[in-house]
């Protein structure tokens, strides 16, 4: 076995290792999300900064593009040094987050029903789709957008086991990859 593969394989494990940490700890995990995105917003604003420059030598510089990565730093700074703004944008995330559980089920809802009717008119089955199917998970994508509006932090904890679990298959994945 080469040192590649032994390194992919050494490197799976330990990504495992970290999905099986997430999983164990979903608040954290979850927590960690707005400290990532500060780190995000401060590593684009400077890539920004760098990437305007580089276009004002050319004669393409744009204040609005230098303004953004201003921001962008600046918010990501108050992000990471800021309890109080990492806890604002994880209760955001949040209620995005139930928000867009909402809406993809009542647009699920929505498919299943103009399945539905289609199927009526033609009076035949689309071959390997059932109307009900869409429907019945439309139903239950909007009853869990809600009920997350109203405990956000079961949420929270549902969405720090699904990035373990995200991890782990990753890691499961490069291990395969490298046998």
């Amino acid at each position: 076995m080469n040192a590649s593969r032994v390194i992919a394989i050494i490197l799976g494990v330990l990504v495992i290792i970290g999905g099986v940490w997430c999983l164990m700890t979903p608040g954290a995990t979850y927590l960690s999300l707005a400290w990532l995105l500060g780190i995000v917003m401060v590593a684009d604003g400077i890539a920004n900064i760098v990437t305007w420059f580089q276009l004002r030598k050319m004669g393409h510089s744009n204040g609005w593009a230098l303004a953004g990565a201003i921001v962008s730093i600046v918010l990501g700074v108050v992000v990471l040094g800021s309890s109080a703004a990492q806890l604002a944008v994880d209760l955001f995330l949040a209620y995005m987050l139930a928000v867009w559980l909402i809406i993809s089920g009542i647009a699920r809802i929505f498919f299943g029903w103009r399945m539905r009717q289609a199927t009526r008119i033609a009076q035949v089955q689309i071959v390997g789709h059932s109307w009900w199917a869409p429907f019945i998970l439309g139903i239950l994508l909007a009853i869990v957008g809600v009920l997350s509006l109203f405990n956000p932090t079961a949420l929270m904890l549902a969405t720090g086991m699904m990035i373990g679990l995200a991890i782990i298959v990753s890691g499961v994945s490069v291990i395969a990859l490298a046998a």
